[in-house]
């Protein structure tokens, strides 16, 4: 299954200007909002048993996706691990009013990912020892759209300490995407971070004065500066910060390998250790870091994957009930 896009432009990187300018953006969004409303929902899906636990997972995701794992069982069981491109994460199954106990966690796909070991493993402590299962998943291509931007070389070519400035961010970042904490505190749909529309898409190629760059790894949102931005879900503050690209920056960990993150903030309004409920205020709508105009950027880390937060906002992650 292939997502076949147009080539549009990214309003909050363009030079315009006047009534012009305001058509153009309100056409954009609308077709943006289209795009959005389209995006395919993945729900073939299979059963296995590791021992006393049933595993149901999708038989195929696309990239840059996420999608969800169930485990279930008649019976209480020591907490299971699940493994996913080299990485692991230890789940507890919880009573359920259905009767019985069962979890569920959320795994992605990154975008153009070359890792081809795309087996889930789940392996379940018994008496008797370890019992395993191990299922591979289909990863699908899906085509996104194009964006050609051109900018002042100051965006495209930072200098020196620049790029040293970045590379110490990049670290943070990443010791934040890695933090896995086993109680899940998130719930499905996810609150919209801010009401504004969707001015682009996740995964759309950008291509900078004719050079294609890094694509997006989120979702923006249309906002002015100093509209309030909330929590999508219960969590933790692991990182905040004001970074070379990224302006000021909330990461919040939802629990599980989930984490969700806020980016080009004019004002942070958490500290790193605070408790977020959802729909709480975290911070303000901004224009802070590489970008020429307020909007946010809204991403979503699944077990370290960079997935689309959109199927989260609307609660049709692939796999979810």
């Amino acid at each position: 299954m292939a997502i076949l896009q147009p080539r549009l432009p990214t309003p909050h990187l363009m030079h315009n200007s006047g009534e012009h300018s305001r058509m153009k953006r309100l056409a954009y969004i609308f077709l943006v909002s289209l795009l959005w409303l389209a995006l395919p929902v993945l729900s073939m899906a299979s059963q296995g048993h590791a021992g006393p636990v049933t595993v149901q997972c999708p038989d195929e995701v696309g990239d840059g996706r996420a999608f969800a794992v169930w485990l279930t069982s008649d019976r209480a069981v020591d907490p299971v691990t699940v493994r996913w491109l080299g990485r692991e994460i230890t789940v507890a199954l919880e009573p359920s009013e259905q009767g019985g106990f069962k979890a569920v966690v959320f795994l992605g796909w990154g975008l153009a990912l070359q890792d081809p070991t795309n087996t889930l493993q789940v392996e379940v402590p018994t008496s008797d020892g370890p019992v395993r299962f191990a299922k591979a998943v289909a990863v699908l291509e899906l085509e996104y759209p194009e964006e050609h931007l051109t900018v002042a070389s100051n965006y495209t070519s930072p200098s020196e300490e620049e790029q040293a400035r970045s590379a110490r961010e990049r670290e943070l970042v990443l010791n934040a995407l890695n933090t896995v904490t086993p109680e899940r505190m998130w719930q499905l749909p996810f609150v919209r971070p801010v009401p504004g529309p969707v001015t682009s898409v996740f995964g759309v190629r950008r291509f900078f004065n004719g050079e294609e760059r890094s694509p997006h790894k989120g979702l923006d949102l249309d906002g002015e500066t100093g509209d309030p931005v909330m929590a999508c879900a219960m969590g933790r503050v692991i990182l905040t910060g004001d970074f070379f690209y990224a302006g000021g920056s909330v990461y919040v960990d939802h629990g599980q390998g989930l984490i969700s993150m806020y980016i080009h903030l004019s004002e942070i309004l958490v500290q790193e250790g605070d408790m977020v409920e959802p729909g709480q205020t975290i911070g303000l709508v901004g224009a802070t870091g590489r970008v020429t105009g307020s909007h946010l950027h809204f991403g979503v880390s699944a077990l370290r994957c960079l997935v689309d937060p959109a199927p989260f906002i609307s609660g049709q992650v692939t796999g979810w009930e």
